[in-house]
């Protein structure tokens, strides 16, 4: 009688809880910490005023949440245990403030798989850079020949990218720049790209590779994988010798005793 009324609670707690867990991830209490560093150039900044806000569907500012912060000495800040929906990418916006200077960037979130916690990308604003628009540096590398992780990868040069605007909700991609081509060091570097969600394409004899990828901050990097062939280095070519003059061309020093030396001797004998 004690064992089944045990497995009665047990039962009952269960169909409590579970209910109760998806309550908890449907109504978008998903946490994580919201953290960055603040710059001026390459100097951290300390007693930076930064504040918290909702955004807009438009990725605007909406209302401040929490109360402000201060960087501490190394320039860092942090919001912990904030709320967030599981859907969306952008759901906050940090401002950085000091004196007349203003930097923001937005908060770049996904999901972590189950649980509760969320994978939140860290800050870094620069006080000394206007923010709305990011640099975004695109570089192609290849894995043809990969057998296992981190080994034959090279970045590929002469690759045709193209950038698009993406939206998550429906899935449209919509050409917002092209007809750009990797460099030597197998990069396309795109300036004043607005924040949001984007995919870059990378294309070259008949085959390609994409990447999504957020600009969410005044410098985005993201890299696209391919199965291109890893380009072969270009042989330095070697520098032709030129021949020197020969021993029958202008007769040099050791030429020149040697024909003094015969006729100082022939006219020595016929004296003698």
């Amino acid at each position: 009688m004690r064992l089944t009324r045990l497995i009665v609670i047990a039962c009952v707690l269960a169909a409590l809880i579970a209910p109760a867990q998806v309550i908890a991830q449907t109504s978008g209490s998903y946490y994580g910490t919201i953290s960055g560093t603040v710059y001026s150039q390459a100097f951290r900044v300390s007693g930076a005023t930064v504040t918290l806000w909702t955004t807009t569907a438009d990725l605007v500012q909406n209302q401040q949440v929490d109360t402000a912060r201060t960087t501490d000495s190394n320039g860092e800040f942090s919001f912990d245990y904030v709320a967030f929906k599981a859907d969306q990418q952008f759901q906050y916006l940090v401002r950085v403030q000091k004196g007349s200077d203003t930097a923001y960037a937005l908060v770049y979130s996904l999901p972590a798989q189950g649980g509760n916690d969320i994978y939140v990308a860290p800050l870094s604003l620069d006080l000394s850079t206007p923010s709305g628009t990011s640099e975004v540096t695109a570089t192609v590398w290849s894995t043809a020949g990969q057998t296992t992780a981190h080994t034959n990868i090279a970045v590929v040069p002469g690759v045709a990218m193209t950038l698009y605007k993406y939206d998550p909700a429906s899935g449209n991609k919509t050409l917002y720049i092209g007809n750009r081509v990797t460099n030597g060091d197998g990069q396309v570097i795109y300036s004043n790209v607005p924040y949001g969600m984007y995919v870059v394409r990378a294309e070259k004899s008949g085959q390609y590779g994409e990447q999504t990828f957020p600009a969410y901050q005044q410098s985005t990097s993201t890299s696209v994988s391919t199965n291109l062939p890893i380009p072969s280095p270009t042989p330095t070519p070697k520098p032709t010798a030129t021949p020197g003059p020969s021993a029958s061309a202008t007769p040099g020093f050791e030429a020149v005793a040697v024909l003094v030396a015969l006729l100082g001797a022939a006219l020595y004998l016929r004296k003698a």
